[in-house]
């Protein structure tokens, strides 16, 4: 998990929104995540994603990701999504997966805004 944290707060002082997953929840997000959603750092840990993100496809999303960690060879690693957030209600983001070395399975999960 250490390794999980350094790579995140690097992530956060890059201002990327980052998150590990695993099993349907999230272990550990950034600041700059949990911002995304109105929530602190703690409320993100152990949430599945479709209970923070307020979105009618947010199931879909959440089905990506799980796809992606378990290397379904048919998921792309980019997806693009419009999330609605407490401060944004057209919050457009890119969903994109990838596996890390020793992370014991989890997957980093970054959100980046789109213009």
């Amino acid at each position: 998990m250490d390794n999980m944290k350094r790579l995140l707060d690097v992530l956060d002082d890059c201002e990327e929104a980052a998150g590990f997953y695993k099993g349907k929840k999230l272990l550990i997000v950034n600041k700059r995540f949990a911002d995304i959603f109105g929530l602190s750092v703690d409320e993100c840990a152990g949430l599945p994603i479709v209970e923070i993100c307020h979105n009618d496809s947010i199931e879909m999303i959440g089905d990506f990701i799980h796809r992606r960690a378990a290397n379904d060879p048919s998921v792309p690693s980019l997806y693009e999504a419009a999330f609605r957030t407490p401060d944004d209600p057209k919050h457009m983001l890119t969903v994109n997966v990838l596996k890390i070395k020793k992370t014991d399975g989890a997957v980093l999960v970054l959100l980046r805004g789109r213009e």
